[in-house]
């Protein structure tokens, strides 16, 4: 399905009749770095939908993209900020709740996480995969 997304939104910039050469070249570099990032999500075992789901989140902040720094800001992982013991997101538009998720997952992996980190880990879990969080039955 991955393939088929990324097939889809290299037609919508193709195809895209609003946007300038350049706008159209940030935009194909854009995709084509987040497709190589999500399939590196599913190289190293991370659940399909949940790659797709940040794949398709991207996409959808694609049309936000004119220049290059708007680029750089796109391409940029979504890590959340840690203030007042607690973690919260930026309000940038290109921010993917779905590749913090995976961010968790995978620093789960290397340690125990603190406190703040683990409640932030299962808000998104339940939000993002709520009938597995149902299925596991999180105290």
């Amino acid at each position: 399905m991955l393939d088929f997304e990324y097939a889809k939104a290299l037609a919508e910039v193709v195809l895209d009749t609003t946007c300038s050469e350049k706008e159209r070249e940030v935009r194909l570099e854009c995709s084509t770095q987040i497709f190589g990032r999500a399939n590196a999500y599913l190289k190293k075992g991370f659940l399909p939908d949940v790659v797709e789901a940040f794949f398709v989140r991207k996409m959808k902040g694609l049309p936000l993209v004119s220049t290059k720094q708007d680029m750089q800001d796109f391409l940029k992982v979504s890590t959340p900020h840690y203030f007042g013991g607690k973690f919260t997101v930026s309000n940038i538009p290109y921010y993917s709740e779905e590749e913090e998720l995976l961010l968790w997952s995978e620093t789960s992996l290397r340690g125990p996480l603190i406190t703040a980190g683990y409640e932030r880990y299962m808000e998104l879990f339940k939000k993002i995969l709520p009938q597995k969080a149902e299925q596991i039955n999180f105290l």
